[in-house]
C-alpha cells in the first residue's frame, strides 16, 4: 500500500509540482492582496482534480496490468486512489483555512470551517461518484461527463433559483441560513453530514473494487 501511494506521489511530483506551487503562490498571493477569500476554496476543488488525474496515467502506461503481476489486492490498488483524493482533499482544505486566515475576512472560525467543510464533502462526493464510472469506462471519458453533469446539475439549481418568486427565494434562502446557523451554532451537528460522506466515500470504494476484479486488462 505505501509503495503505491508513493508511485501516484512520485506521478503528481514530476507532472505537476511547479504548475501546484505557482497556483498556490497565486492563488493565495490574490486571495490576500485582493481580499478574493473564494480563491482559497478553490484549492480545495484543484487538489481533489489532481488527485483523480492520476487515473489518467495509469490507463495511458496500462499501470493495472502490471499491477496484477504484483502481490497486492484489487482493494488496495483501488484504495490507494481512494486514500490519495482523501488526502489532497484534506491538504487542499489546510491551504484554504490559511488563506482565509491571511485574508483576515473571517472573524467566525466556525463560519469559515463550515464554508470549508461544505466544500471538501462536495468535491469528495464528486471523486467518489466519478472513481466507479472511470474504472468501467475510463478515466478521460468518466471525468468529462461526471463533471459536465455536475456543472449542468449546479446551473439548473442556480437557474430555478434566480427565476422563482421573489417570497419562495427568500423563503429558501432563509430556510438555508437557518441550516447553517444551527450548524454552526452546535458544531457537533457538523459530525452527521460528515459521517454521511465518508459512508458514501466507503460505499464508492467497495463498488469500484467489485469493478475492477471483473475488469479484463
Amino acid at each position: 500500500m505505501k509503495g503505491l501511494l508513493c508511485k501516484d506521489w512520485a506521478i503528481l511530483v514530476n507532472s505537476y509540482k511547479k504548475n501546484f506551487l505557482i497556483m498556490v503562490v497565486l492563488y493565495l498571493g490574490m486571495a490576500v492582496c485582493l481580499h478574493m477569500d473564494y480563491l482559497c476554496y478553490a484549492l480545495v476543488a484543484v487538489c481533489g482534480v489532481y488527485a483523480s488525474s492520476t487515473m489518467n496515467f495509469d490507463d495511458s502506461a496500462h499501470w493495472d496490468t502490471y499491477a496484477r503481476t504484483m502481490p497486492v489486492t484489487p482493494g488496495q490498488v483501488v484504495g490507494c486512489k481512494y486514500l490519495l483524493g482523501l488526502l489532497f482533499t484534506l491538504f487542499g482544505s489546510v491551504c484554504a483555512a490559511v488563506g482565509i486566515f491571511l485574508v483576515g475576512q473571517y472573524t467566525d472560525v466556525l463560519e469559515a470551517a463550515f464554508s470549508i467543510l461544505v466544500i471538501a464533502a462536495f468535491f469528495l462526493l464528486l471523486f467518489a461518484v466519478n472513481m466507479p464510472f472511470s474504472y468501467k469506462f475510463g478515466a478521460v471519458r468518466a471525468r468529462t461527463w461526471v463533471y459536465l453533469v455536475a456543472f449542468f446539475g449546479v446551473f439548473l439549481i442556480i437557474f430555478a433559483m434566480e427565476h422563482l418568486p421573489y417570497l419562495q427565494r427568500s423563503s429558501v434562502i432563509s430556510q438555508l441560513d437557518a441550516l447553517g446557523n444551527a450548524l454552526t451554532a452546535q458544531p457537533v451537528l457538523l459530525l452527521l453530514p460528515c459521517a454521511a460522506v465518508l459512508l458514501l466515500y466507503l460505499g464508492s470504494w467497495a463498488l469500484s473494487v467489485q469493478i475492477y476484479q471483473r475488469k479484463e486488462f
